[in-house]
């Protein structure tokens, strides 16, 4: 957690950001003003990152991207970082893109996410999903996709070991030399990949419930409450 103080940054935190390090990929979502430095207190390089999330072009959760960026060019960083953000905030995205004079560098991908259900881009899979907000926002859904597991032990009980269980993966049965079958399903459990949640600044919506559903992690902004009117309070985690 980069920086958990929305619009109002305040001694203690810094305006949005956060860092998600998943497996050798790092996803950077809503770098707000002063998240170079958040990076250096969290031991964070510009290596680190191979994705930046955008949720939407206020200032508290984009004004730090200039500066990533020139820090990724002013450290050559050798692989592509894709920026995903709001299409329809294109415009701010340029601007920010070439906010000063610097050493360009040409790793930067732009992926401009539009429509109610963009395509799930990325690796590990991001899924954008449109929320409901004063300007274009979407939230993001980063996860692994599930997996079989074989549960090994009980097959080599029954007998079934080492190319026999390769070829029970792959074609979903086995049959022995005595006329014996084993079926993948009865021997296997299927395995949720890990998953997290980025949902800022929302009203409640269907989409904000299809990205928070089940995930292992879910970080999600809550900048008013209800009792306090508009009084800002700070951003729960």
């Amino acid at each position: 957690m980069l920086g958990t103080a929305s619009a109002v940054p305040t001694r203690q935190r810094n305006h949005n950001g956060y860092f998600l390090r998943w497996g050798d990929k790092g996803v950077l979502c809503d770098p707000g003003e002063g998240t170079q430095r958040q990076m250096s207190h969290a031991g964070i390089a510009a290596h680190d990152i191979t994705t930046v999330c955008i949720t939407h072009f206020h200032g508290d959760h984009c004004l730090g991207l200039p500066g990533v960026i020139q820090r990724i060019a002013r450290d050559g960083v050798p692989h592509d970082v894709t920026v995903a953000f709001p299409n329809a905030g294109r415009a701010y995205f340029d601007r920010l893109r070439w906010a000063s004079e610097f050493q360009p560098t040409d790793v930067i991908r732009p992926h401009p996410v539009a429509g109610s259900t963009p395509e799930p881009f990325g690796m590990p899979s991001i899924t954008a999903l449109p929320l409901r907000h004063s300007v274009p926002v979407y939230g993001y859904r980063i996860e692994d996709p599930s997996h079989v597991r074989v549960r090994g032990d009980e097959l080599a009980a029954a007998g079934v070991r080492g190319p026999a269980v390769g070829q029970l993966k792959s074609t979903g049965s086995y049959v022995t030399d005595d006329g014996r079958t084993f079926l993948l399903d009865d021997f296997s459990d299927t395995v949720q990949g890990m998953s997290v949640a980025f949902v800022m600044d929302t009203g409640v919506c269907d989409n904000a419930v299809e990205l928070a559903c089940g995930v292992d992690l879910l970080v999600i902004e809550s900048t008013y409450l209800e009792s306090s009117g508009n009084t800002r309070s700070a951003t729960a985690i």
